[in-house]
C-alpha cells in the first residue's frame, strides 16, 4: 500500500498580525473619568461576586435539607 506524502502549503507569516490588530488599551487612573469608571466597575464585580457566593451557599444550604430530599 502507498501512502502520498502531503504538505500543507507555506503559511503567509504576518497578514494576520496586520489584518487583526487590537488597539492598545491605556487606563490612566489620574483621569477622574477613568478613575470612576474603573471604581464602579470593581465595586460592580464585587457586589456581583458576593450575589452569587451568597446564592450558591443557599442554593447548597436548601439541597442538603429534607425539605429537599423528601
Amino acid at each position: 500500500m502507498v501512502v502520498p506524502e502531503v504538505k500543507p502549503a507555506p503559511k503567509k507569516r504576518g497578514w494576520r498580525k496586520r489584518l487583526f490588530r487590537w488597539p492598545s488599551i491605556t487606563i490612566d487612573l489620574n483621569q477622574p473619568r477613568q478613575r470612576r469608571v474603573f471604581f464602579f466597575s470593581l465595586a460592580g464585580a464585587l457586589v456581583l461576586s458576593i450575589a452569587f457566593l451568597v446564592g450558591g451557599y443557599k442554593t447548597f444550604e436548601y439541597t442538603e435539607s429534607a425539605e429537599f430530599c423528601g
